[in-house]
């Protein structure tokens, strides 16, 4: 399963509209530990908001696209993770991914809800995933799409689900994540799309934590990273340009060759480095 990062000679496989500011690519710091034998739990904050000019999801109807990248240490025990946040850590975390030492993954701060998107039989979200296999020294690259509307909620009949499953009207924010993304990946719609799925009853994140949960991972077991870490927001928000951002090479269409791509360039060159 082992997956190395591809990387493309063809820059020009998105145009990124870099002189519209609609268009955004934050790009998130890089986060390493290195392993010392204790269960140091290392985490990295970033001010997306300050990064962007404005939060993410900030606006019914908007959509932005998380690509990173999971490295686990050659011998690593640890768990790995980014989340958003609605204002400055620590307080309360939003959507987000966990990938456990065992290939289990998880949604951290999600509510117990369920989805009945298919109007008749309830479905647990978040949906379950897992590589079931030691991740160590395995390497994952994920593409994660936010949908912000305020009428998910209804369109996917959340409900809550302790008790008697009460409608919820609040759970606006629809994830659907790609591990390890493919030139045949494909984006679909609704909670079907993807790998896993999640919705969440928040929005508006002004802030990013990257995590890396030590475990008592022993200090020759190797670095563990979440890396290459890009948002791309407004007119940027696409799934072609998160399979370029993930280093998934596609043909590119003609307007996409001579579209401005800057930006994207130079995330490239940054996965390229790496």
């Amino acid at each position: 399963m082992h997956q190395k990062i591809a990387t493309t000679t063809a820059l020009v496989i998105t145009g990124l509209l870099a002189g519209n500011s609609l268009a955004a690519v934050i790009n998130v710091p890089d986060h390493s530990f290195t392993p010392d034998g204790s269960g140091t739990v290392s985490t990295r904050d970033t001010n997306i908001e300050a990064l962007n000019g404005s939060p993410v999801l900030s606006s019914s109807g908007s959509t932005a696209y998380v690509v990173s990248t999971f490295e686990f240490g050659a011998g690593s025990d640890a768990h790995l993770q980014w989340q958003f946040f609605a204002s400055t850590p620590p307080t309360a975390g939003r959507i987000g991914l966990n990938m456990q030492d065992n290939g289990s993954v998880s949604i951290p701060g999600i509510a117990p809800q369920r989805l009945d998107f298919d109007g008749m039989t309830d479905v647990l979200s978040p949906s379950s995933f897992s590589f079931a296999q030691d991740m160590a020294g395995e390497t994952v690259v994920m593409i994660a799409k936010l949908h912000f509307d305020t009428s998910n909620s209804d369109t996917y009949n959340v409900k809550f689900n302790n008790g008697p499953r009460t409608p919820h009207g609040g759970a606006d924010t629809l994830m659907n994540v790609w591990f390890n993304p493919t030139a045949a990946s494909v984006e679909g719609a609704g909670p079907a799309a993807g790998d896993l799925y999640a919705i969440w009853n928040s929005s508006t994140f002004r802030h990013m934590r990257t995590s890396v949960f030590n475990q008592n991972t022993s200090a020759n077991a190797g670095d563990s990273s979440v890396l290459n870490t890009v948002i791309l927001t407004g007119d940027d928000a696409t799934f072609a340009n998160a399979l370029a951002a993930a280093g998934v090479s596609t043909i590119p269409s003609p307007s996409a060759v001579f579209a401005g791509i800057p930006a994207l360039g130079a995330l490239l060159m940054r996965r390229r480095r790496n």
